[in-house]
């Protein structure tokens, strides 16, 4: 009777032995990280100096940004702000700024300011200078923020 048990048991034996070589002998050891330490690196910075447009350098500090080189000079702006666009190759020339005040609180500001530096109101939001230049002022927005935008044109004074 052995004779007939003994291939049942070496099947049994050869099936224990196959599935314990399968399953794995433990959690398996994770090899240590290497760590590196990382800069910033080079840092870039713009600049307009071979720009064929030029601009300003910063007004005054809280100004973000860069106002191009025919914005005229005796416009100031409501500080502090953020240039957010500008436009306009040979005529209607603009810039928008973002400032964090109300519209109603950054309308009055610009207009004292450009009163003060000797523009008058020629209408709704329309200024004139005693040259002849003229602006466009509209503010947009809400009491947590408004956008600025001056229209101006520089083809009075002679610029393309």
């Amino acid at each position: 009777m052995l004779h007939k048990l003994l291939p049942l048991l070496s099947a049994a034996l050869l099936i224990a032995l196959v599935a314990g070589a399968c399953q794995p002998s433990g959690p398996a050891e994770d090899a240590p990280l290497e760590e590196v330490a990382v800069d910033g690196g080079p840092t870039k910075t713009l600049t307009v100096e071979n720009d064929p447009q030029g601009s300003l350098p910063q007004q005054e500090a809280g100004l973000t940004g860069t106002l191009p080189s025919n914005f005229p000079q005796d416009v100031p702006l409501p500080l502090p702000a953020s240039i957010t666009d500008l436009g306009g190759l040979n005529e209607n020339r603009y810039v928008e700024v973002s400032v964090a005040r109300s519209v109603d609180a950054v309308r009055d500001e610009m207009h004292g300011l450009l009163r003060g530096n000797g523009w008058s109101r020629a209408g709704d939001g329309d200024y004139r200078s005693a040259d002849g230049r003229t602006l466009k002022v509209s503010v947009s927005g809400d009491r947590n923020g408004s956008t600025l935008r001056i229209g101006y044109d520089q083809a009075v004074r002679g610029q393309p």
